[in-house]
């Protein structure tokens, strides 16, 4: 039995800047749920083995960590299931 009628319903090119025919929406509404491919990698980098946020010798060593960090993006931290 064909099973057409699945992916024309709930499958189609919801995201326009992406040209991906396989991303899963509502039609009505426009909504649609984001693929994880679509998510940038962000690497971080290791803190050392021994130190500890706790050690008061190392304040200045968290202090430098703490100021290179830039805020995450308003979409990773805002969970919301559809885009």
């Amino acid at each position: 039995m064909p099973k057409h009628w699945v992916t024309a319903r709930y499958f189609g090119m919801f995201n326009k800047a992406r040209r991906d025919r396989w991303v899963f929406g509502d039609r009505n509404s426009g909504r649609y749920l984001a693929k994880f491919s679509w998510t940038k990698i962000v690497r971080h980098q290791m803190v050392r083995g021994t130190s500890s946020v706790d050690d008061p010798a190392l304040a200045d060593y968290w202090a430098e960590r703490r100021r290179k960090h830039k805020p995450a993006p308003a979409y990773a931290r805002e969970p919301s299931g559809f885009a």
